[in-house]
């Protein structure tokens, strides 16, 4: 009887040990230098929401037509097979409603620790599998 107690106890254990585990990232979404930059004392932060998420900054060149500037976003991202920067960095040229045209990607980096895309880091793309390996841990932990 004792080692069923045991072994309820360790499992109480481990999950409450994982509650806390998912990821937390950085946001913003502007053209402020404080975005741009990762001025923390500026960025908000986000907890993802699934275990199959990284933190991302991806920046793009914006034109509304009286200046070019670059907006920032920073925050989760799912994981893709393709990769997620490979697909930000795909963006069209489109205008908005507010006639703001979206020209290109300039910059996209992801990493895996809570709070790690605060600032431009260039370990760049060579890192995706190996967080789509961490990815799969967090998905049993998660």
């Amino acid at each position: 009887m004792k080692n069923v107690h045991i072994e309820y106890m360790f499992v109480l254990f481990a999950i409450l040990s994982t509650a806390g585990l998912c990821l937390q990232c950085y946001k913003c979404f502007d053209n402020s230098k404080a975005c741009n930059y990762g001025n923390k004392d500026y960025l908000g932060v986000l907890n993802c929401s699934g275990p199959n998420e990284v933190c991302a900054t991806f920046k793009y060149e914006t034109d509304d037509s009286d200046r070019v500037y670059t907006t920032t976003v920073r925050g989760c991202q799912p994981l893709i097979k393709e990769g997620i920067c490979k697909q930000l960095m795909k963006t069209v040229p489109s205008k908005s409603a507010a006639k703001v045209t979206v020209k290109k990607g300039t910059f996209c980096e992801t990493c895996d620790t809570d709070l790690c895309n605060s600032s431009s880091k260039n370990f760049g793309f060579a890192s995706l599998p190996i967080i789509s390996i961490l990815a799969l841990v967090y998905n049993l932990l998660c």
